[in-house]
């Protein structure tokens, strides 16, 4: 069972709504920081020089 249905169930549904809240803002803010660092990482520059003599995979 979940924490909110679980502070729901015990007459604390503010609590449930103030944890419910809680977890939608630290989701959406962790998820805005992943979308950024992976654009910084996809947005590095390229090498300049080539170290497997032009070999490819």
């Amino acid at each position: 069972m979940g924490s909110v249905a679980i502070l729901d169930r015990a007459d604390a549904t503010g609590l449930a709504a103030l944890y419910l809240f809680a977890s939608l803002v630290a989701g959406l803010a962790l998820a805005a920081a992943g979308l950024r660092l992976g654009s910084t990482l996809a947005h590095r520059p390229m090498p300049t020089e080539v170290t497997d003599d032009g070999a490819t995979l």
